[in-house]
């Protein structure tokens, strides 16, 4: 079974919209705060920002919860690509 993430993931309304606000905010002032010594991070302020947006729109604020969420949901996924 194949699994095409921009068919399917690109006709979320959601995901487009969270993408939208958050590719046009000015964050440069967090940008500015990551070292630019030693390993890259893990995860961009784009994305991550992208990650809170959706589970706070979906109603999961708990830490374990959004980790989980990053794990098995394909939507979370789509921002890290």
């Amino acid at each position: 079974m194949s699994f095409d993430v921009d068919v399917d993931i690109l006709d979320n309304g959601e995901i487009q919209l969270i993408e939208y606000i958050v590719e046009r905010m000015d964050l440069s002032s967090i940008i500015n705060c990551y070292s630019t010594q030693g390993r890259k991070p893990a995860v961009w302020p784009h994305s991550m920002l992208k990650i809170l947006f959706l589970c706070y729109s979906n109603g999961i604020v708990s830490c374990r919860k959004i980790e989980e969420f990053c794990r098995y949901d394909l939507r979370a996924k789509y921002f890290f690509v």
